[in-house]
C-alpha cells in the first residue's frame, strides 16, 4: 500500500497533471467522506488511452475504502467498454494500429469493424479470423474459424464500474460450436504435437 501511495504524491500529480496540491486535497477529502461517491472517465479521456492514467483511477479506487467497506466506483465511459477489463489486466496499453504484425490472430465474435479498420487489416500478411458471421473483414482472412455470438457465450465479465460478474449462455450455441477459449486450446494442442512441444 506505501508503495502506491509513494506513486501518486501530490507534488508529484501537481507536475504531471498541473492540478494544485490545494485541489488534490481537496478532491481527496470529498472522495473520503462522499457516501455514494463515481467518477465517470469519458471516452475521449484519457486522451491516446494513457495507461498509466488508467491505472491510477483503478488503483485509486483500489485504495478508498470508506466505513461501511464500500469501494469508490470509477465509470470508464469508453468506446469499445467490454475493453474495461483488458485495462485492468495491462493488456489495452497501445493501439495495436500502431503496429505492423506479420500475422495476426483476430478473435472478431459478433463485432463488426469500421473502414479504418479494414484498411488496416489490408496490411497485415496473415490473418487468422475468428468470427459469428459473414463480414468484409472475414473476405480478407487467410483462415476463418468459427466463434460463438455474443448471446452464445457464458463467463466472467468486467462491468463498466469495475465489477466482475459471472453469467452463463443465453442461448445455446449452434451445432455444439466450442467456446474460443477451447478452440484457442485445442489449436495449441495441434501446434505443440506438430513442433514436438509438451
Amino acid at each position: 500500500l506505501a508503495r502506491t501511495l509513494n506513486l501518486y504524491e501530490p507534488e508529484k500529480v501537481t507536475d504531471k497533471t498541473g492540478v494544485s496540491v490545494v485541489q488534490l486535497k481537496s478532491a481527496a477529502d470529498l472522495l473520503s467522506h462522499a457516501k455514494n461517491c463515481y467518477i465517470i472517465c469519458g471516452h475521449r479521456l484519457p486522451p491516446g488511452n494513457d495507461i498509466e492514467t488508467v491505472t491510477g483511477l483503478l488503483n485509486l479506487a483500489g485504495l478508498i475504502e470508506r466505513e461501511d467497506r464500500s469501494k469508490l466506483n470509477i465509470l470508464f465511459l469508453k468506446r469499445n467498454i467490454n475493453s474495461h477489463g483488458a485495462w485492468r489486466i495491462g493488456v489495452a496499453s497501445r493501439d495495436i494500429k500502431d503496429a505492423r504484425p506479420d500475422g495476426l490472430y483476430l478473435m472478431l465474435g459478433d463485432d463488426t469493424l469500421d473502414n479504418e479498420w479494414l484498411a488496416w487489416l489490408k496490411s497485415v500478411d496473415f490473418l487468422v479470423l475468428q468470427a459469428s458471421y459473414h463480414s468484409l473483414a472475414v473476405e480478407l482472412a487467410d483462415i476463418v474459424l468459427p466463434s460463438r455470438t455474443w448471446a452464445e457465450q457464458g463467463g466472467t465479465y468486467s462491468t463498466t464500474d469495475g465489477r466482475e460478474v459471472t453469467a452463463p449462455p443465453v442461448l445455446q450455441p449452434r451445432f455444439g460450436l466450442l467456446p474460443d477459449e477451447a478452440i484457442i486450446r485445442q489449436l495449441k494442442q495441434k501446434i505443440d504435437k506438430n513442433t514436438g512441444r509438451s
